[in-house]
């Protein structure tokens, strides 16, 4: 028997955050369709992922994400979710998933795959550990042989690129499962295998633990966090389950298609005002069950429901109600525990304990607020009160978040740092890449030789030129960005 569900945040404890999105999604089709030839697009569309490639250009947007999540109410259920829309109660499930991506579930293929390290060891040097980084670099600028039919090593490196960057996209320094490189190489088996069951259950963790480390935002200074797996379908299940949400910022194809990932077109991302402005009223509809169409129907009874995942179809939308004005003070986030069966974690009293000037920070707990007889002088005790039962909760201070949180966050930082700088060195590699295209058709063009250091029969004297005005030791331009890189 369903219960209610409460609502896990006031409206007051709502923070604006950074909202970083692992998969890139409308890139990555971008790219496939830029590097493949007709041929291997032909195939690829062929494959498990080829509907994605019928996609309109979906942006994903963070606030809107950020909006939805916090109204979420507290779910025991692992493998969804359920949220309380201006009083109205949705649930998210791997069937809505289903229904939005398309993808499948169930059961690995009946047959053993056939294990290869060909790929592994020709384009990767015989890895084992491959990053997100190092597969989007191997998939824009392997040498494959491209004009040969029957080769198919850059369609095997395009389905590996679209699932470890967009349905399954980790941290940026996580390595993609040795053996997803191994499957891809026996194509059969890759395309029967139960990815959006392995997508699903990435992406329901990611966004389950998504406000785990709250409290820790005051060392956080721009309040961001990340999402693991596609969670471009919760956004797209967000336009399905409110329809004015969809109306505001998308736009829905007149014509509906399956999976429903194809029925939107969403460009322009909007601002943070924009994104919680709808929600702030109370009286806008909400689906609490999606309206499965006779397709989509079918589709769902042909798979085959892995019996460790609960696949039992909620036939009426949750009951929700609202967190409650009063809160015990012993409970995370200020009111209620993650899941209704939990137990909550006391809120630690933390004491830090200066030693005079220059000298060393001791945190720890004491069982007394009495201030230390130490023969440094100086003793600073930091109590934690509890929240009253009218407020929520302050955010705690720099010392007292423990060390172990705070260098999980400055880890996070540098590796979100460290990929931004990766990506555009993808970038301004691609882009080199095509003006040296064009460059060698522009010489061939107007008859002029190329030599092995890059300079043609009519460069000399642009060389004097560049020589009369920098002077005779500058570098060319272009040197200087490829060592920049």
């Amino acid at each position: 028997m369903d219960s209610d569900y409460q609502r896990r945040f006031w409206d007051s404890e709502i923070l604006r955050a950074k909202v970083n999105c692992r998969s890139n999604f409308w890139k990555a089709v971008s790219d496939i369709k830029f590097k493949l030839t007709p041929a291997q697009i032909k195939k690829f569309e062929d494959s498990c992922f080829g509907h994605f490639l019928k996609a309109n250009e979906i942006q994903f947007s963070g606030h809107i994400i950020n909006s939805m999540l916090y109204r979420q109410c507290v779910c025991d259920d692992k493998d969804s979710m359920v949220f309380n829309f201006g009083g109205r109660g949705a649930r998210f499930t791997q069937r809505d998933f289903t229904i939005i991506t398309g993808l499948q579930f169930g059961y690995e293929p009946n047959r053993q795959v056939n294990i290869s390290t060909r790929i592994s060891d020709t384009y990767f040097g015989e890895k084992r550990k491959i990053t997100n980084s190092e597969i989007t670099e191997a998939f824009m600028t392997a040498q494959c042989q491209d004009n040969d039919e029957a080769d198919d090593d850059r369609l095997k490196l395009a389905l590996l690129y679209f699932l470890e960057t967009v349905l399954l996209r980790k941290e940026s320094m996580a390595t993609a499962p040795h053996n997803h490189l191994e499957m891809v190489d026996d194509l059969e088996y890759f395309n029967n295998y139960p990815w959006g069951t392995l997508s699903y259950t990435t992406t329901i963790k990611s966004l389950k633990s998504a406000f785990e480390h709250r409290e820790s935002m005051a060392l956080n200074k721009s309040k961001c966090y990340s999402f693991c797996g596609f969670p471009l379908a919760f956004m797209i299940w967000g336009f399905e389950t409110i329809p004015s949400l969809g109306q505001a910022f998308g736009k829905k194809l007149p014509d509906m298609a399956f999976p429903r990932i194809l029925n939107w077109h969403f460009s322009q991302v909007p601002r943070f005002e924009k994104a919680t402005e709808l929600f702030d009223h109370r009286d806008y509809p909400v689906h609490g069950l999606m309206n499965v169409t006779e397709v989509e129907h079918a589709y769902i009874g042909n798979l085959a429901w892995d019996v460790r995942h609960d696949s039992t179809p909620y036939n009426v939308a949750p009951t929700v109600r609202d967190k409650p004005p009063q809160a015990s003070h012993d409970e995370k986030d200020g009111g209620i525990p993650l899941t209704r069966s939990g137990i909550s974690k006391k809120r630690k009293e933390a004491s830090v304990e200066i030693m005079g000037k220059g000298g060393r920070r001791r945190m720890g707990h004491k069982p007394t607020d009495q201030p230390s007889s130490s023969t440094a002088g100086v003793a600073a005790h930091v109590h934690v009160e509890p929240s009253t039962p009218s407020q929520p909760p302050t955010t705690p201070s720099h010392d007292e978040v423990p060390l172990r949180e705070r260098l999980t966050i400055l880890e996070g930082e540098v590796t979100s740092v460290r990929q931004d700088v990766k990506d555009l060195r993808i970038a301004i590699l691609r882009e080199f890449a095509s003006l040296d295209t064009k460059f060698d058709k522009l010489m061939k063009h107007q008859g002029v030789g190329v030599s092995v250091d890059g300079l043609g029969d009519g460069m000399d004297v642009e060389g004097d030129e560049n020589k009369k005005e920098y002077g005779p030791m500058r570098p060319p331009l272009i040197d200087n960005h490829i060592h920049m890189l």
